[in-house]
């Protein structure tokens, strides 16, 4: 056999080992992989049934505490609230003789009583009846809560003056209601309601602590689809133990007060529909109202209830209105004050921004405040945004169509109309800003939201100078800002302003703010230079026109820099503007035709 046929045969031989040895590799890594898999799927089951069998320990734990015969006795004073054949949540006795019942305030609120036509009424499966309800009395300080906090707008202390962030705060405060039924059975008289449920004495309420076993009782959504829930009307029991007893508003610097940490945390399974539902002691007693279940990225599904002391509230108004003036207001008030007011420190930012940028370390919040050593004037308005629409119509009757040709240059047939369509759903403000051009201004907005799990409603703006043909806009941001600097002409402009934030993004709150800063070059740290009192008025124009042009280099360089690559989420600036043009008059046309419509 010749060389060249001896090495044919050995590289035959030497690639077939090779091939061998992979797929001998192969089996052996992917048997590997599927002996690990195994191994896995192993130690989840035994892990799954560690936790079914922990799970029953503490089940039959808590079941010698809170006795099942305690539990059982108490479903039968435990109602489905149903509004036009939709469960909507839960309520349970308290005075049968009366009629009376409690739920959580934020489902009373939302019954409609008011209108003839709905069908509202609580059913369970003692009775078998359904019986409606005719009256709602919401607790006076539900709602209080958020209208303190969302006029005061936190901002936290510690985060740069450059980015201040919004404290997402939760309202959480005294979310409890009476609701009356007729519960007079229409043949007989009798009265349908389960028996009374008892309220724990104040002093056990106020004596509550972590670790004390607890039940829930309710209707939530996901026990059975809500298509037939409100016809079976199976409540749901839970155990477990209080996780937490917890003020609406806190702070670490704070002692806790008793009376005010009048949350308890827990960790029962809840869903939608269990608002309302009773929290009761081993004794069987209320202790809470469930209302609330927390979300967050990080939750860990934790839920608030009511302690049952704000009951006691909605049995005599001094003593309801006594302790939300004298006890709670002033801590909310107190506490609030760890964090600064967002109408203090926007302000701030955006001269930071424009005035002092890049400062190394970046300034805190908690260094600046509004006083008269302030380098800037503010103005600030707070307004309400406009009902919901699917389009807006921005009537803009400072332009001249006279001198708008149309796609062939005859002003004598005016394509456009005098308004711009905005067609994207949403609510809309509108405003217009007188602006001095001689100073360096910046326009801004901002709307705290205590619905937001962000802690504000991201606003999209359109913007125009008064007898510009066109709007610009700029895209959904934390807060809206237009700078503004000065300019050679030096004169007064009117710009005209809509703002608009998503739609259902706060449905109760609609009041955001606007405002807007000004400053002088010889207000700024970089201008700070005195001219002497002969200077003629040139000297003043040539030094009116250098500023301008200096703030406008720095605003092109920061620009420059901030779009340089990678460009991320918070380069959204670098983008083209885009603008909204007028309507066509066909466009109009159609806009009006279907306004008409939608009103007939």
């Amino acid at each position: 056999m010749g060389e060249n046929q001896l090495g044919g045969v050995l590289g035959r031989y030497l690639t077939a080992i090779v091939i061998i040895a992979g797929i001998a590799l192969f089996i052996s890594i992917e048997t590997a992989r599927y002996a690990e898999i195994r191994r896995l799927r192993s130690a989840t089951n035994t892990l799954q049934e560690d936790i079914q069998r922990a799970n029953e320990k503490a089940d039959a734990a808590l079941s010698a505490i809170i006795s099942p015969e305690t539990l059982s006795s108490a479903q039968s004073s435990v109602y489905l609230i149903v509004v036009n054949g939709s469960a909507r949540g839960t309520a349970f006795v308290l005075d049968r003789d009366k009629g009376l019942l409690v739920t959580a305030a934020h489902v009373a609120s939302e019954l409609p009583l008011q209108d003839e036509n709905a069908s509202v009424y609580i059913l369970n499966r003692s009775t078998k009846v359904a019986m409606k309800v005719q009256t709602v009395r919401l607790h006076a300080g539900y709602g209080a809560f958020r209208t303190l906090v969302e006029d005061y707008q936190p901002i936290r202390k510690n985060s740069s003056i450059y980015a201040p962030q919004a404290a997402p705060l939760r309202d959480l405060a005294f979310d409890a209601a009476f609701i009356t039924v007729d519960s007079a059975d229409a043949e007989t008289g009798e009265n349908l309601l389960g028996p009374n449920f008892s309220l724990a004495p104040e002093d056990h309420l106020l004596g509550l602590e972590p670790g004390a076993p607890i039940a829930v009782i309710g209707y939530p959504y996901d026990t059975l689809d809500d298509g037939f829930a409100p016809d079976s009307a199976i409540p749901r029991i839970e155990r477990g133990v209080i996780s937490a007893i917890t003020p609406p508003l806190d702070n670490v610097a704070e002692a806790q007060n008793p009376v005010t940490a009048n949350l308890i945390i827990h960790r029962l399974s809840t869903a939608g529909g269990s608002s309302g539902s009773p929290i009761i002691n081993a004794a069987g007693e209320v202790i809470g109202i469930h209302t609330h279940g927390i979300e967050s990225a990080s939750s860990n599904a934790d839920g608030a209830a009511q302690r049952a002391e704000v009951i006691l509230d909605l049995f005599s108004s001094d003593r309801e209105t006594d302790r939300l003036n004298e006890v709670f207001y002033p801590s909310w008030r107190r506490l609030l004050s760890y964090w600064a007011r967002a109408e203090d420190s926007l302000p701030w930012s955006f001269y930071m921004e424009y005035a002092r940028p890049d400062e190394t370390p970046p300034p805190q919040v908690r260094e600046f405040q509004i006083d008269n050593s302030t380098p800037f004037t503010r103005d600030l308005i707070r307004q309400d945004f406009e009902p919901e629409t699917e389009t807006k119509r921005v009537e803009a009757s400072d332009i001249d169509l006279a001198k708008i040709s149309d796609e062939d240059g005859d002003t004598g047939k005016l394509r456009e109309s005098s308004s711009f369509l905005l067609n994207e759903k949403g609510e809309y403000a509108e405003l217009w800003r007188s602006v001095d051009r001689s100073r360096e201004n910046v326009l801004f907005a901002f709307d705290y939201s205590l619905r937001s799990k962000r802690g504000y409603c991201p606003l999209k703006t359109y913007w125009r100078k008064k007898g510009e043909t066109r709007l610009q806009a700029t895209p959904f941001r934390a807060s809206f800002e237009l700078h503004l600097p000065p300019t050679q002409e030096a004169n007064t402009e009117e710009y005209h302003i809509v703002i608009q934030r998503p739609a259902g993004c706060d449905p109760i709150s609609k009041e955001f703010f606007f405002g807007s800063i000004s400053w002088t070059g010889a207000e700024d740290p970089l201008t700070t230079a005195s001219l002497s009192s002969n200077q003629t008025s040139r000297n003043e124009d040539a030094k009116h026109e250098f500023y301008s042009r200096v703030s406008e280099v720095q605003s092109r360089i920061g620009k420059f820099i901030k779009c340089l690559p990678p460009i991320n989420d918070a380069t959204s600036g670098c983008t083209a503007p885009e603008y909204v043009e007028l309507a066509s008059r066909e466009d109009m046309a159609r806009y009006l035709l279907t306004q008409s419509q939608n009103e007939n």
